[in-house]
């Protein structure tokens, strides 16, 4: 059956974080320098490593006043300046980050005023009417969990932004340059607004009673020119990544409110009640370096070295660190200036890179503003968020000729460290609290969880990208003491020859799955940080991607299924019993060959609705069309798992309907199951949606 989306495509990231303090990045070439007692211009704080590792300490440095800032950054930056900048060679920092396609946006005032003209506006939003409706917070408002499913996150409490949001009255979607809410409280779903929003490619959003945040980054310019004498080479605004936070208004007709421009890329961002954190990263992209006409010749190199080191000396601290502006729904400008405060920006010993991380705390009970930032000089990888604390992974600095010989490769698998950054969270922002490192690489956020006072974190050993025979993966505890994350404790012999591919943490206890040809799932005893230990494990041919507890001594995986030589041969969802922690058993699973599912590398597109029993997963079929859809499966620990029905979009055979037409999204409100696909992000057609959009739960 033909069915109508209602979506968007899955926003594909990476998410690398911060938060209000500091964080650093461990150098694997050499031990960093140790840190002096104390700072005549500011406080010195040190991050240890594990207990039982040598030590990899670097120092996090905050500053009484902004010509000390200033002063730490230009010695860093005459170190390693060189005649193609700072990307010279001597060094090579890895970092990953989201990629978006930009379109420019000037963000001249007549641009904005026009958006919001009677004639711009799409026909829906013209004809609403002139009084605004009830306001959704004024009635009593539905329960997520009880009355409708909301975004799968990793922390009860702890919101998670993602490209739809619903409160059990509305639908509401991003998609191409549009936020469209959709009324679904009666017989027919009624779109009640579209707001445009230029740039915007299914961006994610946090959403809070009628406030929503929708967090993107797109290109343009920020900075007001610079006409100062003496700067003729940056007397003129520049193009460069923006973090824009677009404040839309639900009470009433949807509409646009103030927008946020700061310097940097969105990176995640976590919600906490009222409360939103903003994770962000900049790169000091407008300090004019120069480079040389012949790179070969000496000469020619010398110049620009020379060129580039005086940029740095007549360089000013607006140009390192982030500036804003905060533009009203007419257009006209509010505020702008620099982000941060000085005292609020921290630098580490081993200033490996001038591109700052940062953290936005914003208030969703109030209309936005340029908010509460901090940041420091690092680069990252991911984050995990309590209802209390931040936690920041870090990637190391790897030089070039650690790559040069097999020793060398061997030596980095070896010795390769993960930092992590402890920050405290609050309505007043974000506040550095401790560091501390672990062998190994991490998977991702799902490695981490924090629990009666002590911070978990799964770890394979080696680097990222070389899971080799000698690789294994443990379970480190840690405690804060001081301004260090300690190792408390370490239980390994998990996975010999492989790596992790998924981890989840459940009350005392911790399930982690490896695979290279078959799928160990391991559960392991937290209860005493001290004395950790592997109760039980199972081997079964494939890997689960995804656990998710489903109550009781039930867990859900969600991955594929593989030939006992590890090859891949379709999807999977396996149910598994862990009554007996030493004996975990697989009650049931349903393959869908030759098929993957989005949920092994979004969790948000996994649904799991327990009145019903009821578990959704996207799936696509590499060799049979007909497969491309969501299934829908009963899950009982005495039944195990059967199918409900297979949800299609499209029925048909054209391969951009098969993309056009994925299910990436699954959501239940009553007793309607909606499916969501990203068919409206190609079509930008929300002008009506189909009923059969909607099923109800109890016929699937």
């Amino acid at each position: 059956m033909s069915r109508q989306s209602i979506l968007i495509t899955l926003a594909t990231m990476v998410a690398l974080a911060l938060a209000g303090g500091v964080l650093a990045s461990c150098d694997l070439i050499q031990k960093l320098e140790d840190a002096a007692a104390g700072s005549a211009d500011g406080e010195t704080f040190k991050a240890a490593s594990a207990e039982d590792e040598p030590s990899l300490a670097t120092t996090l440095q905050s500053y009484r006043n902004c010509d000390g800032l200033l002063a730490a950054i230009k010695n860093a930056a005459l170190e390693r300046v060189g005649p193609f900048g700072f990307d010279d060679g001597n060094y090579w920092r890895r970092e990953v980050v989201a990629v978006e396609e930009f379109i420019q946006d000037d963000g001249a005032a007549a641009d904005f005023s026009a958006d919001f003209s009677a004639d711009a506006m799409p026909s829906i939003a013209r004809d609403m009417p002139s009084e605004a409706p009830e306001s959704s917070a004024a009635k009593s408002a539905p329960q997520a969990g009880v009355d409708f499913s909301g975004t799968n996150v990793q922390v009860v409490g702890v919101d998670e932004a993602d490209i739809v949001k619903t409160d059990g009255r509305r639908i509401i979607v991003s998609g191409r340059e549009w936020i469209t809410v959709v009324d679904v409280t009666g017989d027919e779903p009624i779109v009640t607004g579209r707001v445009n929003v230029p740039n915007n490619y299914a961006s994610e959003m946090l959403f809070h009673d009628d406030r929503l945040l929708l967090l993107s980054t797109t290109y343009g310019s920020v900075r007001p020119i610079n006409t100062e004498a003496g700067a003729a080479d940056r007397a003129i605004t520049w193009e460069t990544s923006r973090l824009t936070v677009t404040e839309v208004l639900l009470d009433g007709t949807p509409r646009r409110g103030n927008t946020l421009h700061v310097e940097g890329g969105y990176l995640s961002s976590r919600s906490i009640g009222s409360t939103a954190h903003v994770v962000f990263n900049h790169s000091p992209d407008g300090l004019g370096f120069v480079y040389p006409q012949n790179p070969r010749n000496e000469s020619s190199a010398a110049r620009a070295t020379e060129a580039n080191r005086q940029v740095v000396e007549e360089s000013k601290l607006s140009d390192w660190l982030p500036q804003y502006r905060l533009i009203a729904s007419d257009g006209s400008v509010q505020e702008e200036g620099s982000l941060l405060d000085c005292s609020k920006v921290k630098t580490p010993s081993d200033f490996n890179t001038f591109t700052t991380l940062g953290v936005l705390t914003i208030d969703l009970d109030a209309a936005l503003a340029k908010g509460l930032a901090s940041a420091t000089f690092a680069g990252g990888r991911t984050i995990y968020a309590s209802t209390e604390n931040l936690y920041v992974v870090t990637e190391a600095t790897i030089r070039p000729a650690l790559f040069e010989t097999e020793d060398l490769r061997a030596s980095l698998e070896e010795r390769y460290r993960t930092s992590i950054h402890k920050f405290s969270l609050s309505e007043s922002g974000a506040t550095y609290l401790a560091s501390g490192s672990v062998k190994g690489h991490l998977l991702n956020q799902f490695s981490m969880n924090e629990r009666g006072g002590h911070f978990f974190v799964a770890a394979t050993l080696g680097t990222p990208w070389g899971t080799g025979p000698s690789s294994e993966s443990f379970i480190h505890s840690l405690r804060q003491v001081g301004s260090s994350l300690q190792n408390v404790a370490s239980v390994g012999n998990m996975g010999k020859g492989e790596r992790i591919y998924s981890v989840r943490y459940i009350d005392d206890r911790a399930y982690v799955v490896t695979f290279r040809q078959v799928d160990p799932l391991y559960v392991v005893d937290l209860s005493d940080p001290a004395k950790m230990k592997v109760l039980g494990e199972l081997k079964i041919p494939g890997y689960s991607a995804y656990l998710h507890p489903l109550g009781g001594d039930l867990i859900a995986g969600v991955g594929a299924d593989a030939t006992g030589q590890g090859r891949i041969t379709g999807a999977k969802v396996s149910l598994f019993d862990v009554s007996d922690p030493s004996n975990p058993t697989e009650i049931d699973n349903w393959v869908l060959a030759d098929a993957q599912s989005d949920v092994e590398w979004d969790h948000r597109a996994f649904l799991w609705w327990a009145p019903e029993k009821a578990l959704v997963v996207p799936v696509s079929s590499w060799r049979n069309r007909d497969n491309n859809g969501a299934l829908v499966l009963n899950v009982d620990k005495s039944e195990g798992i059967s199918l409900r029905g297979m949800i299609r979009h499209d029925a048909s055979s054209d391969n951009y309907n098969d993309y056009i037409y994925r299910i990436i999204r699954s959501l239940v409100i009553g007793d309607d199951l909606w499916t969501l696909s990203q068919a409206v992000l190609q079509s930008n057609d929300f002008a009506s949606l189909e009923e059969d959009s909607r099923i109800r739960l109890p016929n699937t």
